[in-house]
């Protein structure tokens, strides 16, 4: 992991800013809740439907501001992604090319094509969605939960509950399920690697 985020640190003034750019989007739909709020509680009552149609365009611009946001940040994600997937498949095809005999039949050449393939696009999605819904959801969730105590105190302390609970759920299941991944990855190689093989023999 620490050779792949090595290919990551050019890029992270552009990741700094997708984060910001996420982080002012997740803050633009946070205000939404609370403007609905505001319509509620306070406008309908008063009957004032000069200040419920304008909250609702203020919300109608939040809502348009955080789809551009988001919009933008993820066209980052991709692009950041992109590219340091494309140098590190260059990288390593360049070492690929640099093994000697022995060590080439040692590995199998349709194992090396799958290093090339399959792990560098798996490398590619981890990166793009740790950029799009790993770095949002954490701010949504903290946000949300800072908002609601400001508005409802004791529902915020069950979602505060519900959230640990979630939280120490996915991370049973991570610490479990990361095993099960990781032999079922070998399995994956091994039948690409036949069929690679497979191909290459019918193709002879």
């Amino acid at each position: 992991m620490k050779t792949v985020l090595g290919y990551l640190r050019p890029h992270a003034g552009r990741v700094a800013a997708g984060a910001a750019i996420k982080f002012t989007a997740a803050v633009l739909e946070l205000i939404l809740p609370l403007l609905l709020a505001e319509i509620i509680d306070e406008l309908v009552p008063a009957g004032d439907t000069a200040a419920i149609w304008r909250t609702g365009g203020w919300m109608s611009l939040l809502a348009l501001g955080a789809v551009g946001c988001n919009i933008t940040a993820n066209r980052m994600a991709a692009w950041v992604s992109m590219e340091m997937t494309r140098v590190l498949r260059q990288d390593l095809y360049r070492r690929i090319q640099g093994l000697s005999c022995t060590q080439a039949d040692r590995f199998s050449p349709s194992s090396l094509v799958s290093r090339l393939t399959n792990d560098t696009y798996n490398v590619h999605q981890m990166f793009d969605k740790v950029q799009r819904g790993g770095i949002r959801a954490p701010m949504l969730v903290l946000g949300g939960l800072m908002l609601t105590f400001l508005l409802e105190p004791s529902l915020a302390l069950v979602q505060l509950a519900v959230s640990l609970l979630t939280f120490l759920t996915i991370t049973l299941v991570t610490r479990r399920g990361i095993p099960h991944y990781t032999r079922a990855q070998a399995a994956v190689d091994t039948v690409v690697r036949i069929l690679r093989e497979n191909a290459a023999g019918c193709g002879w």
